[in-house]
Formats: structure tokens, C-alpha cells, sequence
């Protein structure tokens, strides 16, 4: 009688062992290779309890952060909205004796004149643009006006006439004078405003600073900031033209009697 069974088949040169030691043997072996593989490897219940939360928590802050910016830009924008308001209330509304304001330039508004009655306001602006404005109606809340446009060109000085017939204009490209005719209607609002003569070329490059005309209507004064001033007749004839030596002329001005021209500059004294 044996004390281990055993039987051996051979099969094209491999032997197989039908031990029940060596059975056991590899049973073991694999329980423990398994174990060891399991103690090895994180629990799966722990790795899928951190991924669920981390990827959720992390689009939460996400989220939040992009609602914080928006918000801090929106508080940004309405503070700096509010701050132009501001800006621009103080800026028109600061005085009790502030009248109104006339805003229908569209560019910078290089000057402007008040008839010698005081009834009309001429402007001039960048934007190519003559108005003629109707001063009583500064109280209310449509001022009446009258738009001319300057063709390929724009005013730098505009000056009303005495018996504001007329107005005359220094243009900026063309280096010379313009006269406008001014037609009213019978309750002395502004009608038309017409070319009506344009005076010869200034010889001179400098910068125009100076421009009048006499209350007596029989003249006008143009300077310049190279000193050179020339009276006009109001046909656009030169009576006179000189150097005022002063080296930089600053200001030239007509009196109100229309008897006097007079003009400042680097030197100490008045021309």
C-alpha cells in the first residue's frame, strides 16, 4: 500500500503531477501572491471617496472666483460712472449765476462774439461750423440758432460787425478773411448768414492772436505772433501794415471808440 498517491501522465515531453502536496502548494502561493497585491493597492473605497469631492470642490471655486471678478468689474464700472457724473455736474452746475449752455458744436469751439447790442452770440469750432445764436432765448430750453458751414475749411476768430449786418471770420487754411452777410426776420431772429467777400491772403506765417473791428465800422486790425499787424478797410483793402517790435506780440486789440489799435507782447511796454 502506498503512503502518496501519485500519478505522472506524460504529454508530448511535459509532465503533469497529480501530487495533492503540489496542489496545495500552488494554492497558498497564489492566496498569497493575491494578498499581497491587495495590501499593495490603495482601498478602493478611499480613492473614490476623494475624486467625487475634489472635482466638485474645485468647479465651486472656479465658479465663485469668476462671480467675484464680475461683481468687483461691475462695482468698478459704476463707480466710474457715478465719478463722471459727477465730474460732469460740477463741472456745468457749480454757480448760482450760471445761465445755460450751448452745445451744438461738435468739436472744439475756437471762439465766439457778442454783438455790440448784445442780442446775438457768434461761435466757431473745429468741426467747420459758424452759429449765430438768438441771446434772449438763452433762458429757455431751445435755444434758437443758425448753423453756417465753412466749405474746406474752418474759422479760428469770429467777429461781429457794429450794426451785425455782418460777421467776419479768420479761416484757419485759407490764411484770410471772410465776411458773412447776416439777414433777419421781422422780430429780429436770425434768418440767413451768406459768403460775401473774401479778403487778400495774409503775407505773414505767424499765428493770428489779434482781430477787431471798429465801432464806427470804418476799419479793421488783424496781428499776428510775428509782429506784424495790418489795418483793413471793410472792402478788404490794406490801408497800413507794420512790425510792432516787440519781438513776440501777444495781444492787439481795436478800442471801443474805434480811434485807437493797441498791442502787448515780450517787450515792457504797450504798443
Amino acid at each position: 500500500m502506498m503512503k502518496e498517491a501519485q500519478v505522472e501522465n506524460n504529454v508530448g515531453g511535459i509532465v503533469i503531477t497529480s501530487s495533492p502536496s503540489f496542489w496545495l502548494t500552488l494554492a497558498v502561493a497564489t492566496i498569497l501572491v493575491i494578498l499581497f497585491l491587495w495590501l499593495k493597492s490603495p482601498p478602493p473605497s478611499s480613492h473614490n471617496k476623494k475624486n467625487p469631492k475634489q472635482l466638485p470642490s474645485t468647479g465651486k471655486k472656479t465658479t465663485k472666483k469668476k462671480q467675484q471678478q464680475q461683481e468687483e468689474k461691475a462695482a468698478q464700472k459704476k463707480r466710474g460712472n457715478e465719478t463722471k457724473e459727477k465730474e460732469r455736474t460740477s463741472r456745468t452746475r457749480t454757480h448760482p449765476w450760471l445761465l445755460t449752455e450751448l452745445k451744438s458744436h461738435k468739436d472744439d469751439v475756437l471762439d465766439f462774439d457778442f454783438s455790440h447790442d448784445g442780442k446775438y452770440l457768434a461761435s466757431c469750432s473745429e468741426d467747420r461750423t459758424l452759429i449765430l445764436w438768438n441771446t434772449w432765448t438763452f433762458p429757455q430750453k431751445k435755444h434758437k440758432s443758425l448753423r453756417i458751414n465753412v466749405n474746406l475749411d474752418h474759422a479760428l476768430n469770429i467777429r461781429w460787425s457794429p450794426d451785425t449786418k455782418a460777421c467776419v471770420i479768420f479761416r484757419a487754411c485759407g490764411n484770410n478773411l471772410s465776411v458773412y452777410a447776416v439777414t433777419k426776420n421781422s422780430d429780429g431772429s436770425l434768418q440767413s448768414c451768406k459768403p460775401l467777400t473774401d479778403y487778400p491772403q495774409i503775407q505773414s506765417k505767424g499765428e493770428l492772436i489779434g482781430m477787431g473791428i471798429a465801432s464806427t465800422g470804418k476799419f479793421m486790425m488783424t496781428c499776428d505772433d510775428q509782429n506784424m499787424m495790418t489795418i483793413w478797410s471793410i472792402k478788404g483793402v490794406t490801408f497800413a501794415s507794420f512790425d510792432t517790435h516787440l519781438i513776440n506780440t501777444y495781444c492787439a486789440i481795436v478800442s471801443p471808440c474805434g480811434r485807437f489799435v493797441g498791442a502787448s507782447g515780450k517787450l515792457r511796454y504797450v504798443f
